[in-house]
């Protein structure tokens, strides 16, 4: 269904665009000689009022050929250049102004009957960047963005994205019922191509009820924590998530019956194994992040800078998740941490009862400049005799400086052959050489599903769907011209720009959610479509109509011959536009 959904609202796009040219034509008496959807060959179609409607081989877009649209010849009455300048700037107008009208009619019924957007509660913080320097926490719900008010987390990332280089941002988030203004400036991601403040939107857990896990748990099947950590929050999930993939022999999963009552139910590992999931063969081994590189608030006066935390109650701990999960476990014990200071003296500390969120505020822990490595316990490494806190020498006589070294040898190295290594065992003085032949770990199936978190704005009173719809239709101009404007400059990356293959998957992606997310999707393609169209680029619509203005305020056409000097570099542009997007959309694919 989401496939026959997706052909009609592409389709749907270009009859409105075309459309907007068709009426905007006969409106002032220039004849429309073939309106088509696609181009080449005809493949179906009608005849109406001197119009042949029809439907093409390539569904690359659509066009309305208008009688008389050669400069060149003597122009006749119905011809496109027997009409006036105005008469033709607004037929050249006529599809954006189609494009921009759908969007502001039909996002106020919407609202009206209920937009759902994936939500705009912080899922997760990364340490060190520009939201948690700015005290953002997991659960926070982002409330709005330099005073424009923010309902889903798409929002959040174009009102990130396109902020001004080098410019902070007014945020406010409501925490426990309360708005904080936060200030924050993005950074610019080389990566991504956009700037970025490090959070990412959250998820909700639940058990597929066709899972032997679900139908193992019977009636308790309703999920409430995994491994004694409670999945009702966002950072409470990304700590459960994280507890099934550190390689436990057992993990336990809490369900509720539709009574409210709890019960544990409690899986050998092993039982779970997915056979038929194809896992990459890897090392299995991360570099440790047990460095401070933050320490405040309860930990000002105990922690610095270049501290190592390498345990937690005499456990290992090997990166800050570790020690989110304690405290969340913890309650209101206090804690011991063990602490390696820059000269390699150990020392105790003590943490008192605290929440997770406090600490995420407090404190933040980095990769370790000794380059000591993780190993996970169901890995080749661990088989082939690596241990946590090892340190790796040399791989295959290439000296391991940093994590892309290493990553640079096991992506050079031949599929089932091994790999040499030179390391240092924790504790110990003398290098060892080991060998280790990359394999899959072992993926087990929990029956687990992980939908982003939704929430549906409603606007039930006619007036206030209008004002809401008119205020996101503004939005998305406001936000397609900017995305323009900064591709031209730079400052949004040329390799975020999609074509046709694009918005195809986006589109077929928004309408397996239902209509109304599909139509809210296509009210945005169809600002987009409007955004790019009046650009003046010649051969598209925002060429002709400044030939049309300079018409209108010099009094003077512009000559035939400069016209065509024109449309031929804009043919050449519109092309190489084209061919680029979609290697881009390609590109997309492959990965």
């Amino acid at each position: 269904m989401s496939v026959i959904l997706t052909i009609f609202g592409i389709g749907l796009l270009l009859v409105i665009h075309e459309g907007g040219h068709y009426f905007a034509a006969r409106a002032v008496g220039i004849r429309v000689k073939v309106f088509a959807i696609g181009f080449g060959p005809r493949l179906f179609g009608w005849q109406r009022n001197g119009t042949d409607f029809r439907v093409s081989l390539l569904p690359l877009g659509g066009y309305v050929q208008v009688s008389g649209d050669d400069p060149s010849r003597p122009p006749r009455p119905g011809d496109l250049f027997y009409a006036s300048a105005k008469q033709r700037l607004l037929f050249y107008a006529g599809g954006i102004m189609a494009n921009f009208l759908f969007a502001f009619l039909i996002i106020p019924v919407l609202f009206f009957v209920g937009v759902p957007f994936v939500s705009p509660t912080v899922g997760a913080v990364s340490p060190d960047s520009p939201a948690w320097s700015a005290g953002m926490l997991p659960d926070d719900v982002v409330l709005s963005i330099n005073e424009r008010e923010v309902h889903g987390f798409r929002h959040i990332s174009s009102g990130i994205a396109l902020a001004e280089r080098d410019t902070s941002l007014d945020i406010v988030v409501k925490r426990d019922g309360e708005r904080v203004n936060l200030k924050l400036q993005p950074l610019f991601d080389e990566e991504k191509g956009f700037s970025t403040i490090g959070v990412a939107p959250t998820y909700d857990l639940s058990l597929d009820p066709d899972s032997d896990i679900a139908k193992a748990m019977g009636e308790y099947s309703q999920l409430v924590a995994i491994n004694g950590l409670e999945t009702s929050n966002a950072l409470g999930s990304q700590l459960a998530l994280l507890s099934l993939s550190d390689g436990r022999s057992n993990f336990v999963l809490s369900g509720l019956n539709i009574n409210n009552k709890r019960r544990d139910f409690t899986f050998e590992s092993s039982d779970y194994v997915n056979s038929t999931l194809a896992a990459p063969a890897q090392l299995g081994v991360t570099v440790l992040a047990q460095q401070v590189s933050v320490a405040r608030g309860i930990f000002s006066e105990t922690l610095v800078a270049g501290d190592r935390i390498v345990a937690i109650n005499d456990h290992l701990l090997s990166k800050q998740s570790d020690l989110l999960e304690a405290i969340s476990l913890a309650k209101s014990e206090t804690l011991t941490l063990s602490v390696v200071d820059t000269q390699n003296d150990m020392r105790q500390v003590l943490v008192p009862p605290t929440s997770t969120h406090q600490l995420l505020q407090d404190l933040a822990l980095v990769t370790n400049d000794d380059m000591a490595f993780y190993v996970h316990p169901q890995s080749a490494a661990f088989a082939a005799g690596l241990r946590t806190g090892c340190s790796i020498l040399r791989a295959n006589d290439v000296a391991i400086q940093k994590m892309s070294d290493l990553r640079s040898v096991i992506s050079s190295n031949t599929e089932g052959h091994s790999i040499n290594f030179i390391i240092l065992q924790n504790g110990s003085d003398e290098p060892a050489e080991v060998a280790v032949t990359p394999a899959a770990i072992p993926q087990l199936d929990f029956g687990l599903m992980m939908m982003t978190k939704s929430t549906t704005v409603v606007a039930r009173q006619p007036l206030h769907a209008i004002s809401l719809g008119f205020r996101e239709a503004k939005a998305m101009v406001s936000e397609v011209a900017t995305t323009a404007k900064r591709l031209f400059t730079g400052e949004v990356a040329s390799k975020n720009m999609g074509g046709i293959i694009s918005i195809g998957v986006m589109t077929n992606s928004f309408a397996s959610q239902g209509l109304v997310s599909l139509f809210f999707f296509l009210c945005l393609i169809s600002v987009n479509l409007g955004v790019l169209n009046f650009i003046p680029i010649p051969a598209l619509d925002g060429g002709h109509i400044l030939f049309a203005l300079y018409e209108i305020v010099s009094g003077r056409k512009v000559s035939v011959a400069m016209q065509n000097i024109f449309q031929i570099i804009g043919v050449v542009l519109v092309l190489s536009m084209l061919v680029f997007v979609t290697s881009n959309d390609i590109q997309r694919l492959m990965q």
